[in-house]
Formats: C-alpha cells, sequence, structure tokens
C-alpha cells in the first residue's frame, strides 16, 4: 500500500476507533455489575496458581474472575512466570489498591494471545520484566481501565525493552483501550509507558488502533523516544488525560511513521515529536494543551 492510500485509511480507522470504545466504554462496567463465573481465592504468599489456572480453565471462556482474600485485603500475587491469557475473560479485581499482580522485576505480568478479547479491572500490575510489553503483551483486543500499571520494565533504561507497561502488537482488528488508569514509573527503550507497533504483514504493516481516556501517563522513561507513548503506525484517540513529566528524552508522545493522532481534552506537558524525516504524521488537537 503506497503513503497516500495509507493516510486515506487512517482517518477511517479513527473513526472505527470512535465507535468501537464507546461500546468497550459502556460494556467494562457492564460486565463489572455481572455475576462472577469464578472466584479466585488470594493468599499472603500468592504465586499466582489459582489465578493461572482460572484463567486456562475452559469453563470461564467468556467469564468474569474474580478475587476473595484469605485473610484480607490488600495482597499481592507474585509471579515465578507470565501469566497468558488465550480466551475471552474479564479480570475483575477488587481494586487496584487492593490487589496487585507483580513480575517480581523477573517476568511478565500477563501476555493476551491474539484471539483473546480481555478486559483487566481494579487491579495494579507491577514490576513486570520482558524485552516487549514488561506488564503486559497484547496481541488481541484489551480494555484496562480502574486499574495501575507502575514500575514495570528494566532499572537499566539502556537494556533493550519496548513497552514498559504495555507493548501493543496490532493488527487493524486487534485494539488497547485505557480507560480511568494510572500508567506511571515504568521504564524502556523506547515507548516507557506504551509502545504501539504494528504486525508486519506480507510486506504491509496493518495498524494497532490504540484509545486512553480519562487515564494519566506520567514518570515513564525512554532511553530512546516516547518517555510517555511510542506509536509506530498506529491511530491514537487521547481524551480527558494528561500524559506529562516522562522523563529522559523530554518527549511525552512519540510518533513514529504514518500516525493519525487525535487529542481532545487532554494534557500532552511537553510535546508531541514532529518527525520530518518519517512523513505522513498527523496530529490533530482539540481543547489541549500541548
Amino acid at each position: 500500500m503506497s503513503p497516500q492510500r495509507k493516510r486515506f485509511v487512517f482517518p477511517l480507522l479513527v473513526a472505527l476507533m470512535v465507535a468501537s470504545a464507546a461500546l468497550l466504554w459502556m460494556a467494562a462496567p457492564a460486565a463489572a455489575q455481572g455475576g462472577c463465573t469464578t472466584t479466585v481465592t488470594v493468599t499472603a504468599n500468592d504465586q499466582g496458581d489459582n489465578l493461572r489456572a482460572a484463567l486456562s480453565d475452559p469453563a470461564n471462556l467468556g467469564g468474569i474472575i474474580c478475587f476473595t482474600p484469605a485473610t484480607s485485603w490488600p495482597l499481592t500475587i507474585t509471579l515465578g512466570s507470565q501469566l497468558d491469557i488465550g480466551q475471552d475473560v474479564t479480570i475483575q479485581g477488587p481494586g487496584a489498591k487492593q490487589l496487585a499482580v507483580s513480575g517480581n522485576d523477573t517476568v511478565r505480568v500477563f501476555a493476551v494471545g491474539d484471539t483473546a478479547t480481555v478486559t483487566i479491572q481494579g487491579l495494579t500490575i507491577m514490576r513486570g520484566m520482558a524485552e516487549e510489553g514488561a506488564g503486559i503483551l497484547n496481541n488481541g483486543v484489551l480494555t484496562v481501565t480502574e486499574s495501575m500499571l507502575i514500575r514495570n520494565g528494566s532499572s537499566d533504561i539502556g537494556t533493550w525493552i519496548t513497552g514498559g507497561a504495555i507493548a501493543h502488537v496490532g493488527h487493524v482488528s486487534n485494539q488497547l483501550t485505557v480507560l480511568n488508569s494510572t500508567i506511571a514509573w515504568n521504564s524502556a527503550y523506547q515507548g516507557g509507558g506504551i509502545y504501539a507497533f504494528p504486525w508486519h504483514n506480507n510486506g504491509e504493516y496493518d495498524a494497532a488502533p490504540v484509545l486512553i481516556a480519562n487515564s494519566t501517563i506520567y514518570s515513564n522513561t525512554a532511553r530512546d523516544y516516547g518517555s510517555g507513548i511510542y506509536l509506530q503506525k498506529a491511530g491514537l484517540m487521547l481524551i480527558n488525560s494528561t500524559v506529562s513529566h516522562n522523563d529522559w528524552d523530554g518527549i511525552d508522545l512519540y510518533t513514529w511513521e504514518f500516525n493519525d493522532s487525535h487529542l481532545i481534552n487532554s494534557i500532552v506537558a511537553n510535546h508531541v515529536s514532529d518527525v520530518t524525516y518519517h512523513p505522513g504524521n498527523n496530529v490533530v488537537a482539540s481543547n489541549t494543551l500541548w
């Protein structure tokens, strides 16, 4: 596909993002109000075995996984290996201040498969470590709501890591939605907070759409570019959100080659990168400080 044809695709992509995001926005709270398919008991020294079993159980396909404390909240699940999510499911936590899932600075926390539609609600995702998506690697359709992603990525930001909190590998059919959440103190080589990049498909690159609404992305770090958000051929809709005080490169939002970024009622405190040697970047801002 030529650069000119790619540029016409992105406005349509953004329109589809808005429509689907509206549905997801309404659907996420509705899911939380439904009954739990299964309830995972979290213990004081929990290593995630119960949650891992629930995520792989076919009985929970399309269901809601809830949690109960063996003693009392708050508690932390400390992983020895990443949690793979290969089926449609909602993970309904008790609240980000009540339950954390930690990679213990050793492993990635969650990996979402390419056929899965997943909602993660009411959790803290922390201290993940991986080359791509230390907190979450998303290959599917992912909604993160009412959650915190903190301190994921490498303590040595010279290490080649993309997506400290989230790496989103996208086809046009895949989507990342972040609602009412905080992404902070994560680090990577590129995309300290979020790194969105396309899946290579027969010589072309499919876009990886991203919607962020009512969220804050701050104090993340990238050694190269995009301390807050790094977009590579990925459509972005940023609504009622703040991306600020992301360190090292001084670029809170970095767009690389054929991106349409729509910023609405938001604050991007440093600047949106205008990379003239990579053509096709388009930023549309409405009621936005940047």
